[in-house]
């Protein structure tokens, strides 16, 4: 992970809701528990197979889903703030969820990469989250992840991956 922050490209992702991002724009992204959830992958099927069911039980709260990204070069995060997610239920998963230990994040420290209607993100997420899952194993991704996570395998600076590779639609 320290490898990966040191990175010029490195990001990671949050998901939410429309009605909360008209809120984050004006206030920042604010921590529950003092924990912000994020994502370190940028790859759609992946974000799928991550977001799937939070999602779905939440369909009615918002007409859209919010793609937002958190670019360290604006951030900063500390190797220190970054833990990954124990609570996570799908091993598969597991190795793309963090949290940051912070209170807020700046409005101005924060990108939008898309909105989208929720019941179409919905209608993605089913076919997205399986492929994702059956092939996240054996995927570059899954394999990048690993090693920036546990820093096993090989070395993540020859083999992460870069914004160019994400958000493919």
């Amino acid at each position: 992970m320290k490898k990966f922050l040191e990175l010029p490209k490195a990001c990671f992702y949050h998901v939410t809701f429309g009605a909360n991002w008209m809120k984050i724009q004006k206030e920042g992204l604010k921590a529950k528990d003092g924990k912000i959830f994020l994502l370190n992958s940028g790859v759609f099927p992946v974000i799928a197979a991550l977001c799937a069911d939070q999602i779905r039980d939440k369909v009615e709260k918002s007409t859209t889903v919010v793609l937002l990204r958190l670019p360290q070069f604006l951030n900063n995060f500390r190797f220190e703030e970054i833990m990954k997610d124990t609570q996570a239920s799908v091993e598969n998963n597991k190795i793309f969820q963090n949290f940051v230990c912070r209170n807020i994040i700046l409005p101005d420290h924060i990108e939008l990469v898309a909105i989208f209607e929720t019941r179409w993100f919905l209608l993605q997420l089913d076919s997205l989250a399986a492929e994702a899952n059956v092939t996240l194993k054996n995927n570059k991704i899954g394999k990048d992840a690993l090693a920036l996570e546990y820093n096993i395998e090989e070395d993540p600076l020859n083999s992460i991956w870069t914004p160019s590779d994400e958000i493919k639609f």
